[in-house]
């Protein structure tokens, strides 16, 4: 059947899977920050969008465009219904601009569109569903392609593709035309057998993710097929494909092998080292070169035994392999002209039992700097308890060694004090004795007591400033009471970071602002108070359920305490999620709708039947899966109770 070329080029990337956002959005979801300027004009916009002057809907689409603001979504879904075709024009191309996931209302809305009288609309339309609708979408999709008057079924089937990863094989390929069939017949016979297929496909994973059809993908009889499903399993990044990739490395083709080792680094599939050993034993050119790359970040200490018996068997073509193996697995080089076997077989006795660190550390301070270069970026692995290594590097005689050193301490870290490994030596030294001054003060345990007690010492207002932004980079929970009282100092600098580090700990605000009046400010002070006196003193993770919960919480503060809860992977936090999923602002509903899917690894395909506002999704389907979950735990554990008592 023919396919729309531009559809097959997306098909590529299928991003109804993988949805990037813009920083814009980004920042938007995970702060959902919104100035009175910004909100009144946002009202302004969505009442004018109700105007009789159809002239007038459109400018009012053209200014929520403009506006750049996700909590527009819902406007601009009714406006692809709008009687007046410039304004659905405007509604396509605002929704475009914003490059969201629409939810199942936009997803019909668009869909109806595709076949609007006007060739323009549909024009628009065509080119927005790729972009705009998710893999969920695909009930949808097929239900559309099954209307009796369907002329645009080819795009559909196309968009059925993109939007699942899928690819079903036409029937021509298939075998099952008949020969003889006239074109009208094959095109019909066509339809029929796509229909179906698509039927029987979604029958099939109706209650599943789209990482299990996609695993069932790396078995397709098409090796584009496979490379894609390979491809996609790698950004979806769900451990369960690690081990259907690695399976996956033995493919017949050369590209599926290739994007099955790259989706198996995205994995970090430490499990896959050996395989890909073998695979680099016996590869040549970029072959080899690529699965060098890999097992640089895949290979561990643990596989040295194996590589030396590998080595001490390996004809001498393979020794060389297998050393090369060995220098990543252990971040060591063995010296110029010493017996290979010997050293590797004594290298491996002497670091047997030690972990990871212990082995690595001492390259750090190895006589080579190309090991200690190999070891500085080893060292990322470890995170924090390889920072006193790292900062000691930074005083390396190899301006390399310096360099790598660096840049792994700012990935470990999340900090920067204006060190250049290629800088004057003065300038080095005193940014390294910066990030060491500043390394001390994260690392000891007795920091809170220490700063809050530097807080509430009246003498030097620059040091209860350094104090608060102390409290604030170390995440102090504890020393949040001390800082809601230095919200009632006279140095409105103090005021300033203390409300900073507040928000940035509690992922609370209150409208306190630091420089406002001092009614307004004394106001939100009572509000922190008071929150502190309830929700504040649990712990961390009940105080943000809490956030979620309060009718008094505003948008940006329940959009940081969903964030938080996500990044928690909190559990208790599902139901209350799930109750978010219909609030009356669509970025909130969105974070809720994201948080859940991270937290359960579950979500759903929109219903045909279902009819929504628009919104990221319908609480309905979660809060059903969740009470089958319930009785599903309540179910085992009477079972265990009752294994327990025969």
């Amino acid at each position: 059947m023919k396919r729309y070329i531009a559809m097959v080029v997306l098909l590529v990337t299928a991003g109804g899977l993988v949805t990037e956002l813009s920083k814009r959005q980004r920042r938007e979801r995970d702060a959902g920050d919104f100035t009175p300027e910004m909100q009144a004009e946002l009202d302004r916009l969505s009442e004018l969008a109700g105007h009789a002057n159809p002239e007038k809907r459109r400018e009012a689409i053209e200014g929520l465009q403009a506006l750049g603001s996700l909590e527009a979504m819902p406007v601009l879904v009714e406006a692809l219904s709008d009687p007046n075709s410039g304004v659905r024009i405007a509604a396509i191309r605002a929704l475009e601009h914003l490059d969201y996931r629409i939810g199942a209302a936009g997803c019909r809305n668009l869909l109806r569109l595709a076949r609007d009288s006007n060739p323009e609309v549909r024009s628009h339309a065509e080119r927005a569903l790729p972009k705009l609708c998710e893999w969920r979408a695909a009930p949808l999709i097929l239900a559309e392609a099954q209307r009796p008057d369907c002329e645009n079924i080819s795009f559909l089937f196309s968009l059925l593709e993109y939007c699942t990863g899928h690819t079903i094989p036409a029937q021509q390929e298939s075998g099952s035309i008949a020969q003889d069939a006239s074109p009208a017949e094959t095109r019909q016979a066509d339809k029929a057998y796509m229909l179906t297929t698509w039927r029987d496909w979604f029958e099939h994973y109706k209650d599943k993710m789209p990482v299990d059809w996609l695993i069932d993908d790396l078995g397709a009889p098409s090796a584009q097929n496979r490379a894609r499903a390979a491809d996609l399993l790698g950004k979806i990044g769900d451990p369960k494909a690690k081990r259907h990739l690695i399976d996956a490395l033995d493919d017949k083709d050369e590209n599926v092998r290739r994007k099955a080792l790259g989706a198996l680094v995205k994995l970090k599939a430490v499990e896959a080292a050996p395989r890909i050993s073998a695979l680099y034993l016996n590869a040549k050119g970029d072959a080899a070169r690529e699965c060098e790359k890999a097992l640089k970040q895949l290979v561990r200490p643990e596989h040295i035994d194996a590589l030396v018996s590998g080595l001490a068997q390996a004809d001498k073509k393979k020794q060389g392999a297998y050393s090369r193996l060995l220098e990543i697995a252990s971040g060591h080089r063995a010296p110029d002209g010493e017996d290979v076997i010997s050293h590797w077989t004594e290298y491996a006795a002497r670091v047997k039992g030690l972990s990871a660190l212990q082995i690595y550390a001492p390259g750090m301070k190895d006589k080579d700097p190309r090991n200690r270069f190999e070891a500085a970026g080893r060292m990322k692995a470890f995170g924090r308890k390889a920072i006193d290594y790292l900062l000691a590097a930074l005083d390396d005689e190899s301006q390399a060694v310096r360099g790598k050193a660096a840049t792994t301490l700012r990935a470990v870290t999340f900090h920067y004090e204006g060190y250049k490994p290629g800088g004057p030596p003065d300038d080095r030294r005193k940014a390294a004795a910066r990030w060491r001054s500043w390394w001390e003060s994260k690392k000891d345990e007795e920091t809170v007591k220490r700063l809050t007690a530097q807080l509430e010492d009246r003498r030097d207002a620059r040091n209860r400033v350094e104090a608060a932004i102390g409290l604030k980079e170390i995440d102090a929970w504890r020393g949040v009471p001390c800082l809601i009282k230095a919200l009632s100092e006279d140095s409105e600098g103090l005021r300033y970071y203390a409300a900073r580090a507040l928000r940035s700990i509690t992922k609370q605000s209150f409208g306190f602002v630091s420089n406002a009046p001092p009614d307004e400010r004394n106001s939100a002070i009572e509000k922190w108070r008071s929150w502190w006196a309830g929700a504040g003193e649990m712990d961390k993770e009940r105080a943000l359920i809490a956030t979620i919960r309060s009718i008094a919480a505003g948008r940006a503060a329940k959009i940081r305490a969903i964030r938080a809860l996500a990044e928690m992977r909190s559990e208790k936090a599902v139901v209350a999620l799930a109750n978010l999923l219909d609030d009356d602002s669509f970025v909130v509903s969105s974070a809720a709708k994201e948080a859940l899917e991270k937290i359960t690894k579950k979500s759903f395909f929109y219903s045909p039947r279902e009819k929504d506002s628009g919104g990221a999704s319908s609480s309905a389907q979660w809060l059903q899966y969740l009470e089958s979950l319930r009785k599903d735990k309540g179910n085992e554990r009477r079972q265990v109770q009752g294994t327990g008592g025969r």
